[in-house]
């Protein structure tokens, strides 16, 4: 049992990391083949709540001297059936109030982690540019972040857009305004 809890995990941090968790790479050598079409439709394997992808292609004797790289492709998240308390216990994350789709929660968790991780001394200002510029770009203007060890804070936000989870000994409050624009009378 404790060597498949291992492997679930594992599958868990390929996918949250991109395949760069410890020491993996992203990156795959394969054969050569000239228009390689899979012959059949992907696969989808299921792990009690990871979904994986897979795709196979048959390649000749003759083709396998040639090589290149391939970077498998990116996959959304609603596609993919995570388990959302797996995802929080391998990022080390403990939720403490939400009003957001799961999704977007997703997204936070590995950008606050992969900014953390990115850095060589941690900065909290750092973290919150990070995780706000992401933000910003991915769903649209007006996101803002906190994040300290402590802090108090009273904040309105918009509608399914709040956020304030812990994640090692840091707190981060991440949460999206409205913009009015005012009529001059």
């Amino acid at each position: 049992m404790a060597a498949r809890q291992g492997s679930r995990r594992t599958r868990a941090d390929q996918w949250l990391f991109g395949g760069k968790w410890r020491g993996t790479s992203k990156e795959s050598r394969h054969p050569v083949v000239p228009e390689a079409k899979p012959p059949n439709p992907p696969v989808v394997q299921k792990d009690e709540g990871i979904c994986l992808e897979k795709s196979r292609v048959h390649v000749s004797a003759l083709e396998q001297r040639k090589s290149i790289d391939i970077v498998p492709g990116r996959r959304s998240m609603p596609e993919m059936e995570i388990n959302m308390k797996e995802v929080v216990a391998v990022l080390g994350v403990k939720v403490m109030a939400a009003d957001m789709p799961p999704f977007m929660q997703l997204h936070a968790f590995r950008c606050a982690k992969r900014s953390h991780d990115s850095l060589d001394k941690f900065s909290s200002r750092q973290l919150a540019h990070d995780v706000k510029k992401e933000f910003d770009k991915v769903y649209g203007p007006t996101w803002h972040c906190i994040v300290g060890t402590s802090y108090g804070s009273f904040v309105t936000h918009s509608r399914g857009c709040f956020l304030y989870f812990s994640m090692d000994k840091i707190i981060v409050m991440l949460f999206k305004t409205k913009i009015r624009k005012v009529l001059a009378s």
